[in-house]
C-alpha cells in the first residue's frame, strides 16, 4: 500500500523513511564504493529538521564519509518569477577522506556571481573561486583561509570547521554553520550570553474565526502568513513567532496594525531588563536565526513550538548603546537590499516592453 504523498517506504537500505530526499541521499550512499566520490545537492530541510529520519539520515553522513557541507545563496535555483525558492546546500562525500579528519568543513556561499533577480544578471562579489580554493586545499588536509580571515583567531567569514563529536553531542546532527558559529563565537565574546526565558516573556494572540469578524482594515496572523482580514486589531509593528503549525520561516515582523491569533505569539521585555535591553535588539536577532527557532518544534506533522526549548536559545546582551547601534546598522542595510530589489523589479519590467529589432 502506497502511503500518502505516493512514495513507498525506503526498506533496502539503514533509513527507513518516506520523504524523497531523505531515501534520494540514502540511496546514494548506500551506492557508493569504499573508495566513492560523491557530491549531493539537497533542500535544506535536510540539514537541521528534526524529524526521525533527517536526523538519523544526518547520523549516517557524519558517521560515514560527510567531509565537507557547503551552504548555497537563497534562490540559486529559483524559476524565473521566484518560483520554487528553496534554499539548498552540497553535500560532499569522500569515504577515504572523511576518515583522515575528526571535523567536517562547512562553507557558506553569500554570492555566487549573480543577482537573484529572475534575469540572473552578473555581479562582481562572487564566493566560488574561494570557495573552491577551501575546499581543495581541505580535501590535502589543509585549512585554507580568505586573505581577510585572521589567521590568528583561524575564523573566516566563509569558512568553519567542527568537530564531528561537537556536531553529535546533541544528538540532532544539526548541518547548519550558524549553529556552531555562535557556539565559536562565545569564545571569544566579550559580552554574556544569556538565555531568551531571562530576557523575555511570550504572549500569544487571541483566536477570532472568519464568521462574524470579517472585515476590510486589518490582516489576521496565526503561525503563518495572513488568513484574513478583520476590522479590529490587538498587535501593532510586532515581531510574530509562530506557537503552532509551524513553517521553516517561523519569525516575521509585521510593520502594522494586525489581528494576533493564539497560534502565534509576540514578545514583551521582562521589566528587570527594561532599561537594558532593546525590544528591536532582539527581534533583529530572531529573525536571523529562524533555523534555530525552528529546530525547537516538537511533532511529527504538525510542527509546534517547545516553549522551554525556546526560552533555552542564548543571544549576547551588549550595552543598551551598542544594540541600538547595531539595530541601526541592521536596518540601514534592510533599507539598503529593499531598495536594490525595487531597482532590480523595475528593470525586468521596462524589459518586457523593450522594443526587439
Amino acid at each position: 500500500m502506497t502511503p500518502k504523498g505516493g512514495i513507498r517506504p525506503h526498506k533496502r537500505f539503514s533509513v527507513q523513511a518516506t520523504r524523497s530526499e531523505v531515501l534520494f541521499v540514502d540511496y546514494i550512499l548506500e551506492h557508493l564504493n569504499i573508495k566513492g566520490r560523491a557530491g549531493i545537492i539537497v533542500p535544506e530541510g535536510v540539514i537541521f529538521r528534526n524529524d526521525s529520519a533527517y536526523k538519523e539520515l544526518r547520523k549516517k553522513l557524519v558517521e560515514d564519509g560527510l567531509y565537507a557541507v557547503v551552504s548555497l545563496p537563497q534562490g540559486v535555483f529559483a524559476k524565473p518569477g521566484g518560483k520554487g525558492n528553496v534554499k539548498t546546500s552540497i553535500l560532499f562525500f569522500d569515504n577515504q577522506l572523511a576518515k583522515k579528519s575528526d571535523e567536517i568543513l562547512f562553507v557558506k556561499v553569500e554570492n555566487d556571481g549573480f543577482d537573484l533577480g529572475a534575469q540572473r544578471r552578473k555581479i562582481d562579489k562572487n564566493d566560488l573561486p574561494e570557495t573552491l580554493a577551501i575546499l581543495d586545499a581541505w580535501k590535502n588536509g589543509k585549512k585554507h583561509l580568505p586573505v581577510e580571515a585572521s589567521a590568528q583567531a583561524g575564523e573566516s567569514t566563509l569558512a568553519l570547521w567542527v568537530k564531528k563529536e561537537k556536531i553529535a553531542e546533541s544528538g540532532e546532527y544539526s548541518l547548519t554553520s550558524e549553529r556552531y558559529r555562535d557556539v565559536a563565537a562565545v569564545k571569544n565574546e566579550k559580552w554574556p550570553m544569556i538565555e531568551l526565558g531571562k530576557l523575555i516573556k511570550l504572549n500569544f494572540g487571541e483566536r477570532i474565526t472568519k464568521h462574524g469578524n470579517r472585515g476590510t482594515k486589518y490582516p489576521v496572523y496565526g503561525g503563518g502568513g495572513e488568513s484574513f482580514r478583520t476590522d479590529k486589531f490587538n498587535r501593532e509593528n510586532d515581531y510574530l513567532i509562530a506557537r503552532f503549525a509551524m513553517a521553516e520561516h517561523c519569525v516575521r515582523y509585521v510593520p502594522e496594525k494586525f489581528w494576533l491569533m493564539d497560534s502565534g505569539g509576540t514578545f514583551s521585555v521582562k521589566s528587570e531588563y527594561q532599561d537594558k535591553l532593546s525590544k528591536d535588539f532582539v527581534g533583529k536577532i530572531l529573525l536571523q536565526r529562524q533555523e534555530e527557532i525552528f529546530m525547537c518544534a516538537r511533532g511529527g506533522a504538525q510542527k509546534n513550538l517547545n516553549i522551554d526549548h525556546f526560552y533555552e536559545i542564548k543571544i549576547p546582551l551588549p550595552p543598551l548603546d551598542v544594540q541600538n547601534e547595531i539595530v541601526e546598522q541592521i536596518e540601514a542595510k534592510e533599507n539598503s537590499i529593499k531598495h536594490a530589489k525595487e531597482i532590480i523589479k523595475n528593470l525586468e519590467r521596462e524589459t518586457l516592453f523593450w522594443p526587439v529589432a
